[in-house]
């Protein structure tokens, strides 16, 4: 049974990753256009940078496309960026290169459910936002 619940965990986060990778050549724009998600990311980016302080590592879990790693990034922050998503994480390392922020950013494929596959490395904190399709 269990071996049945896995294997049917990992076929469904296949299809989250084809999905959202599906979608990464727009998901910029189309979370750009959504001001409830904008304002819910500037309450918590100003919450974040009450406690947090410039230089610490962070760990960011379904990064997405890296709206909030080159952000962190740009704010003195070293990242860890993580997704389960190749295009996703595609549009984030063109973006790090953009900005020029490869000794910031650091990226890795990998799904949340697999944090034992995390680099091995020390995070100060761990970002982490839920996905939504």
């Amino acid at each position: 049974m269990k071996n049945f619940i896995a294997a049917e965990l990992a076929g469904q986060e296949q299809n989250v990753s084809t999905a959202f990778s599906k979608q990464s050549s727009s998901f910029d724009e189309v979370d750009a256009g959504n001001e409830i998600l904008q304002w819910m990311r500037t309450r918590v980016r100003e919450n974040v940078l009450k406690f947090w302080h410039k230089g610490e590592h962070i760990l960011e879990l379904n990064a997405g496309t890296g709206i909030d790693a080159i952000y962190f990034a740009q704010k003195g922050y070293y990242v860890h960026a993580t997704d389960n998503a190749p295009g996703m994480l595609g549009i984030l390392e063109k973006k790090v290169c953009e900005h020029r922020l490869q000794d910031k950013i650091t990226t890795q494929n990998c799904s949340f459910l697999e944090l034992k596959n995390i680099k091995e490395q020390k995070f100060d904190h761990i970002f982490f936002k839920l996905r939504r399709a």
